[in-house]
Protein backbone atom coordinates (compact mmCIF):
# COMPACT_ATOMS: atom_id res chain seq x y z
CA UNK A 1 0.00 0.00 0.00
CA UNK A 2 2.42 2.09 1.07
CA UNK A 3 3.96 1.81 -2.88
CA UNK A 4 0.63 2.53 -4.08
CA UNK A 5 0.86 5.81 -2.41
CA UNK A 6 4.38 7.24 -3.23
CA UNK A 7 3.41 6.06 -7.25
CA UNK A 8 -0.22 7.56 -6.49
CA UNK A 9 0.20 9.16 -9.99
CA UNK A 10 1.42 5.97 -12.05
CA UNK A 11 -0.71 4.70 -14.71
CA UNK A 12 -0.60 1.24 -13.42
CA UNK A 13 -1.41 2.46 -9.66
CA UNK A 14 -5.32 1.12 -9.81
CA UNK A 15 -4.18 -2.07 -10.71
CA UNK A 16 -1.70 -1.87 -7.87
CA UNK A 17 -4.04 -0.72 -5.35
CA UNK A 18 -6.66 -2.94 -5.96
CA UNK A 19 -4.29 -5.91 -5.46
CA UNK A 20 -2.67 -4.54 -2.29
CA UNK A 21 -5.97 -3.89 -0.92
CA UNK A 22 -7.22 -7.54 -1.66
CA UNK A 23 -3.93 -8.69 0.28
CA UNK A 24 -4.40 -6.63 3.33
CA UNK A 25 -8.19 -7.77 3.48
CA UNK A 26 -6.97 -11.23 3.40
CA UNK A 27 -4.51 -10.64 6.49
CA UNK A 28 -7.38 -9.22 8.60
CA UNK A 29 -9.58 -11.96 7.54
CA UNK A 30 -7.23 -14.28 9.04
CA UNK A 31 -6.82 -12.06 11.94
CA UNK A 32 -10.34 -11.92 12.41
CA UNK A 33 -10.77 -15.51 11.79
CA UNK A 34 -8.61 -15.84 14.69
CA UNK A 35 -9.25 -13.39 16.94
CA UNK A 36 -12.98 -15.08 17.11
CA UNK A 37 -11.52 -18.29 18.42
CA UNK A 38 -12.75 -18.69 21.98
CA UNK A 39 -9.82 -20.21 22.60
CA UNK A 40 -7.38 -17.13 21.58
CA UNK A 41 -5.16 -16.65 24.08
CA UNK A 42 -5.16 -12.73 24.21
CA UNK A 43 -8.19 -11.35 26.82
CA UNK A 44 -11.66 -10.83 24.82
CA UNK A 45 -11.22 -7.35 25.72
CA UNK A 46 -8.15 -6.98 23.57
CA UNK A 47 -10.24 -9.08 21.00
CA UNK A 48 -13.35 -7.22 20.90
CA UNK A 49 -10.73 -4.06 20.29
CA UNK A 50 -9.00 -5.54 16.64
CA UNK A 51 -12.30 -6.74 15.97
CA UNK A 52 -13.71 -3.42 15.49
CA UNK A 53 -10.59 -2.29 14.43
CA UNK A 54 -10.99 -4.77 11.67
CA UNK A 55 -14.32 -3.64 10.76
CA UNK A 56 -13.21 0.00 10.51
CA UNK A 57 -9.83 -1.39 7.99
CA UNK A 58 -13.44 -3.40 5.97
CA UNK A 59 -14.71 0.31 5.95
CA UNK A 60 -11.79 1.95 4.73
CA UNK A 61 -10.62 -0.26 2.36
CA UNK A 62 -14.32 0.01 0.59
CA UNK A 63 -14.15 3.34 0.83
CA UNK A 64 -10.24 3.70 -1.25
CA UNK A 65 -11.99 1.24 -3.54
CA UNK A 66 -14.86 4.08 -4.24
CA UNK A 67 -12.77 6.48 -4.04
CA UNK A 68 -9.31 6.56 -3.38
CA UNK A 69 -7.12 9.21 -1.97
CA UNK A 70 -3.79 9.17 -0.51
CA UNK A 71 -5.56 10.54 2.86
CA UNK A 72 -7.90 7.39 3.04
CA UNK A 73 -5.27 5.10 2.17
CA UNK A 74 -2.98 6.62 4.64
CA UNK A 75 -5.08 5.70 7.23
CA UNK A 76 -5.48 1.45 6.31
CA UNK A 77 -1.60 1.49 6.28
CA UNK A 78 -1.49 3.48 9.60
CA UNK A 79 -3.88 1.10 11.19
CA UNK A 80 -1.34 -1.73 10.16
CA UNK A 81 1.97 -0.20 10.79
CA UNK A 82 0.53 0.28 14.35
CA UNK A 83 -0.98 -2.99 14.65
CA UNK A 84 1.82 -4.58 13.62
CA UNK A 85 4.73 -2.67 16.52
CA UNK A 86 1.46 -3.86 18.90
CA UNK A 87 2.24 -7.19 18.19
CA UNK A 88 6.21 -6.86 17.77
CA UNK A 89 5.89 -5.40 21.27
CA UNK A 90 3.72 -8.59 22.84
CA UNK A 91 6.58 -10.63 21.19
CA UNK A 92 9.48 -9.29 22.71
CA UNK A 93 7.68 -8.96 26.33
CA UNK A 94 6.85 -12.91 25.57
Amino acid sequence: MERCQSDWDHPTRDAQLIQALRINSRLWDALRLDFLRVEHPLPEVTRRDLLVMSGFVDFRTLQVLSEPTMESLQALIDVDRNLAAVLMGWARAA
